[in-house]
C-alpha cells in the first residue's frame, strides 16, 4: 500500500512488466491515493471483513452503538473536518462520560480491552477513573510511562483488565487475546474505524475467543455517520434509516443494536435530509475515506450534468468542496483547460484518453515529451487494455511494437493531430512543437 509514494511510482514508471499484479491488505488508505489505479482499476479478487468472519479467518462481533448522552457534540467547535481538541479534551474530561462508560463496559465486557481516546489527557483521565472503580487499568501513549509492548503483555496475560491508548494501535498491531473494543472519541474515517474494529477480530488458541465485544459511543453530529455507514456499506443517512427499519444483520455470528436515542436523531436528520451536489461529494468522501474521483463520483449513480450545472464543471466542484488553497489555486488557473480540453473533449475512440494518461506518465506538463515517446508509451498503456486496443486500432497496426516508425505515424494522424488542432471555437489545448508537444 506504499506503492502511491513518489519514490515507487518512479520504480514502476522505469520498469515496463509484461504482467504487473498488485497485492495489497491496505486498498484504502486515510492519506487519499488510490491504491487501485496503480493497476488500471482492474479489481480481480477481494476479501473483506465479512469474508473473514464467514470463512472463520476471524472471530464474529457483538457491536453496541452506544448514546454519548453526556456530551453536546452540536457546541463543540468544528473546524477543518474535526472537533476543536482542546474543547473535545475538555468535554471528555467529566465523571459523568466517565461513569457513562464505566457503567456499559462493565455490563458488557469480556476479558482484555483495547479502549481508543482523543488524547493523552483523555486517556489518562479515563484510565485514573477506572483504577479508582477497582479496574486494572493504564493508559499508553508515545511517552507514556509504561511502553507499548509492556502493556501488551500485562493485557495478554490478565495483569491488566483494559489499555486506554493514543494512536498505537489503530493499525500494524496483532494482539489476538483482545476481546472487547472500547471506541470513546470520534473517528475521522472509515478506513481508521475499520482498522480499530479490526484489532479485535484475530482468532486467539491462547483463550479460546468465541467472539468480539465493541462498544462504540456515538455523539449527536453529522460525523459519527462515518461509523454506521462503514459498518453496513451505505452511503447516506436515509439507506442507515431504512437499514436498521428492515434489520442490521451483517453476517452470520454477528449482532449489531444501536440505542433508541441514536435511532430518533437519525431518523430526525433523515427528514432534513435534502441531497444535492455538494452533499453528495461529502457522502462520498466520508464513504471512501478520500477525496472523490469524478469516477467514482459517478459509479456511484450520482450526475455529474447536475454538478456541472450547480457549479460549471466537476472541478469547480471538488475546489469549493476542499479546503486545500493549492488545489483551488490549481482549479482556477486550469480550470477551463480541465473542463473543456478534457472533461468535454470529442472521444469517440480511447484514444485521447490512453495519449493523456502516456503523457501524465511522462511527467509531460513539466517538460514537453517527444511526439515519438507519446507514441511509445501510448501503446504501452493501450497494450495494458487489449478489449479497447482490438476495438479501437485498425487491422494494419494491431501488431506494432511501441517504436515502430509505422505506429509513431499512426498516433501523430490520431490522436495526437486531434489534439493539437484548433477546434471549431479556435481553442489549441495542445501545441506541438516540432519533436515535441
Amino acid at each position: 500500500h506504499q506503492a502511491s509514494a513518489l519514490t515507487y511510482q518512479a520504480l514502476l514508471n522505469h520498469f515496463t512488466p509484461q504482467f504487473l499484479l498488485g497485492l495489497t491488505a491496505t486498498p484504502k488508505r486515510s492519506d487519499q491515493a488510490n491504491i487501485l489505479s496503480l493497476c488500471d482499476n482492474n479489481l480481480v479478487f477481494e476479501r473483506n471483513l465479512v469474508h473473514g468472519i464467514d470463512e472463520r479467518i476471524l472471530v464474529p462481533f457483538d457491536y453496541f452503538g452506544i448514546y454519548d448522552q453526556f456530551v453536546n457534540y452540536q457546541e463543540i467547535p468544528w473546524r477543518n473536518g474535526k472537533f476543536d481538541p482542546e474543547a473535545l479534551d475538555n468535554a471528555f474530561a467529566t465523571q459523568l462520560r466517565a461513569q457513562h462508560i464505566l457503567k456499559h463496559w462493565q455490563e458488557k465486557k469480556q476479558t482484555r480491552t483495547l479502549a481508543f481516546c482523543i488524547s493523552k489527557k483523555h486517556a489518562d483521565y479515563m484510565a485514573n477513573f477506572f483504577t479508582l472503580a477497582g479496574i486494572k487499568a493504564i493508559a499508553v501513549y508515545s511517552d507514556s510511562e509504561v511502553r507499548r509492548n509492556e502493556a501488551l503483555k500485562q493485557l495478554e496475560h490478565g495483569e491488566i483488565d483494559i489499555i486506554f491508548s493514543v494512536d498505537l494501535f489503530n493499525e500494524g498491531t496483532d494482539i489476538p487475546a483482545i476481546d472487547t473494543i472500547l471506541m470513546i472519541r470520534p473517528t475521522e474515517s472509515k478506513i481508521l474505524f475499520l482498522q480499530q474494529l479490526g484489532r479485535g477480530l484475530r482468532q486467539s488458541s491462547a483463550t479460546n475467543k468465541q467472539k468480539l465485544v465493541v462498544l462504540d459511543f456515538i455523539g449527536n453530529h453529522q460525523s459519527f455517520l462515518i461509523k454506521p455507514t462503514a459498518l453496513l456499506d451505505i452511503s447516506n443517512i436515509r439507506d442507515l434509516v431504512k437499514k436498521i427499519n428492515h434489520g442490521t444483520q451483517l453476517t452470520e455470528g454477528c449482532f449489531i443494536n444501536y440505542d433508541l436515542q441514536l435511532v430518533t436523531f437519525w431518523q430526525e436528520m433523515a427528514k432534513r435530509y435534502r441531497i444535492n451536489s455538494e452533499e453528495e461529494y461529502q457522502e462520498l468522501k466520508t464513504v471512501l475515506g478520500h477525496r472523490p474521483t469524478a469516477t467514482e463520483f459517478l459509479q456511484k449513480g450520482y450526475r455529474l450534468d447536475k454538478v456541472r450545472q450547480q457549479y460549471g464543471s466537476w472541478f469547480a466542484l471538488v475546489a469549493a468542496q476542499e479546503n486545500n488553497e493549492q488545489l483551488k489555486q490549481l482549479v482556477q488557473k486550469f480550470g477551463d483547460f480541465l473542463h473543456r480540453g478534457i472533461a468535454q473533449t470529442a472521444m469517440t475512440k480511447c484514444f485521447k484518453a490512453i495519449l493523456l494518461e502516456a503523457f501524465l506518465t511522462l511527467d509531460g506538463f513539466t517538460t514537453a515529451p517527444t511526439t515519438e515517446q507519446l507514441a511509445s508509451q501510448s501503446l504501452l498503456v493501450l497494450n495494458r487494455y487489449p478489449e479497447l486496443k482490438q476495438r479501437d486500432v485498425a487491422k494494419a497496426e494491431q501488431h506494432c511494437q511501441p517504436n515502430d516508425e509505422k505506429w509513431h505515424k499512426y498516433w501523430l494522424k490520431n490522436p495526437i493531430r486531434a489534439y493539437t488542432t484548433a477546434n471549431q471555437d479556435g481553442q489549441r489545448w495542445f501545441f506541438s512543437g516540432r519533436w515535441s508537444i
